[in-house]
């Protein structure tokens, strides 16, 4: 299903966006059982069980307003992590080419 940025990230968040649906250049992916908030091939969130996971490295001024509502929407229940950190714990290559 096809929604604005803030709506995307609204339902990342809330736990109820589903796999394939986009907005802009924000799309929902599954890799290894988790379901992944990827802008411009870059995972920005992801959730791992329960916990929601952030991406916290610096990108464009774009990303960093997605990054940021996601916190923002999160508040306290989201753990912040390196891009590194993100990748290691969801067991994903940050290859661009898999997204």
């Amino acid at each position: 299903m096809r929604m604005t940025t803030k709506e995307i990230t609204k339902q990342f968040v809330s736990g109820r966006a589903d796999i394939g649906d986009k907005a802009s250049h924000i799309k929902i992916v599954e890799r290894n059982g988790h379901k992944c908030f990827v802008n411009y091939n870059t995972v920005i969130a992801a959730w791992q069980g329960h916990n929601l996971l952030i991406n916290d490295n610096q990108y464009s001024s774009t990303t960093s307003k997605h990054q940021n509502r996601l916190k923002d929407w999160a508040g306290n229940n989201a753990e912040i992590v390196t891009a590194e950190e993100l990748y290691d714990r969801l067991g994903i290559e940050p290859d661009w080419r898999s997204f």
